[in-house]
């Protein structure tokens, strides 16, 4: 029950005071000074009527109104600066005349003084701390030196010794309630801009160690297939070349032009990803006839190399997905597997779907992946490798399968046994089986 509570309190509290990402952190510490302030106020007004306080009532009645006006103001008009200049300007005169009606010095207006300067300094801009400082030390040193000389001018309202005390005591308590709350709520909203400038630089950094390794692969990756194209090209030209040398070069030049391409559409899938240019349109797909072009086109590179691919996909299966976004994912693994697989062996793809899940696998026999390469194989940091056909590849797929997939809601996962062979999973919403 406490637990409830609690939760309703901060879910109003935070509605409240304002969102962060809406309101300025000088706007919730004022909002929040505008709450404690008015749940005060309503417990000092009977109470000022309770020790036949009349005018003290009034006074307390017209600060309420005005901070819950002030409270309007910012939160709901966004007029911030106008509602800390209203609220030091009345805050000063309502507090100079109780000083006047409610004993002075003897009295525990000057409090008011004191958190009145605290309140607006925590709200205020820094260039306004000096003027609002001498204001507030100008109006408590005129008053009590205005006391000083003029005793007759101070009324002195307590009917008892008691009343006083009781007075002063609750002046106190009300008072360190305020300091107590805005001390906190300053801490605990610094605490969170800290975290997010934490969060906001981590991001910054994992973003330019991307760029880091997207600007090498260019640099790299790329410019080594197009000066190998270019080579290609002069060697064809060259009349000496037999017919079998020509074949054999055609064929090399044709895997390093595919293997460029899939590099290419990575690359800017990538960078279209980071720019914000993707956009998501995830809609019920069958999923055989999503991957089918994909694995049609893999089937005749994986013969190349002798390498059979089956396919086992029940052709019922529909999927929550994004159907770009998913045919980049399967050309990836399947670009994998075929390039880390030997001659002569087999690709199985495979799907299924269970409590709302479909799961792809895409299993190859070939050369598997290290223990100590596993860990960093869906990031950018992994090393580029070259296949058992010496075919180039980038790093890049996989960390562009990993985010695809996950921006779809599903999961990727692996295993691997080194000489054995890999098999990959792909998790995504299933709707239902046709």
């Amino acid at each position: 029950m406490a637990s409830v509570v609690s939760s309703a309190v901060g879910k109003f509290w935070h509605k409240a005071t304002g969102n962060p990402e809406t309101f300025s952190l000088e706007s919730r510490i004022f909002h929040a000074f505008s709450l404690i302030a008015f749940l005060l106020l309503c417990i000092e007004l009977p109470f000022s009527l309770y020790i036949h306080l009349p005018v003290s009532a009034i006074i307390t009645a017209g600060v309420l109104v005005a901070q819950l006006f002030m409270y309007y103001l910012s939160r709901v008009k966004r007029r911030l600066k106008l509602a800390v200049w209203l609220t030091i300007i009345i805050i000063n005169i309502l507090s100079a005349v109780d000083y006047v009606y409610k004993s002075g010095i003897a009295g525990p207006c000057l409090l008011l003084f004191v958190i009145s300067l605290f309140m607006v300094i925590c709200i205020s801009d820094r260039k306004y701390w000096p003027f609002c400082l001498a204001m507030n030390l100008i109006i408590v040193v005129s008053l009590a030196v205005w006391e000083y000389l003029h005793p007759e001018a101070i009324h002195n309202p307590y009917r008892s010794t008691h009343d006083m005390f009781l007075d002063n005591l609750v002046a106190y308590v009300m008072l360190v309630i305020l300091l107590y709350v805005g001390t906190s709520q300053i801490l605990r909203n610094y605490n969170c801009q800290k975290q997010l400038a934490e969060e906001k630089a981590e991001a910054f950094k994992q973003l330019n160690g991307e760029k880091d390794k997207l600007l090498s692969i260019i640099s790299h990756d790329l410019r080594g297939p197009l000066a190998s194209i270019q080579q290609y090209f002069s060697m064809l030209g060259e009349a000496s070349l037999g017919q079998e040398e020509r074949k054999a070069l055609e064929e090399h030049l044709l895997k390093t032009i595919t293997n460029t391409q899939e590099l290419v559409t990575n690359v800017l899938s990538w960078a279209r990803k980071q720019i914000g240019g993707h956009k998501m349109q995830i809609h019920p797909l069958l999923l055989q006839k999503e991957l089918l072009p994909v694995i049609e086109l893999f089937r005749l590179v994986a013969h190349r190399k002798s390498i059979l691919l089956e396919v086992s996909i029940d052709p019922g299966i529909i999927v929550n997905a994004d159907g770009d976004m998913l045919q980049l994912v399967m050309r990836n693994l399947l670009n994998n597997a075929v390039k880390f697989s030997n001659s002569n062996t087999v690709i199985e793809v495979k799907a299924m779907a269970h409590n709302g899940l479909c799961m792809i696998s895409v299993k190859d026999d070939g050369i598997g992946i290290a223990i100590n390469k596993q860990r960093e194989i869906f990031s950018l940091n992994v090393k580029s490798t070259y296949g058992t056909g010496n075919e180039r590849g980038s790093g890049l797929g996989l960390a562009l399968c990993r985010e695809f997939v996950q921006m779809q809601g599903g999961d990727i996962s692996f295993t691997s046994v080194l000489g054995k062979g890999s098999v990959f999973y792909v998790t995504l919403p299933c709707e239902l089986i046709a």
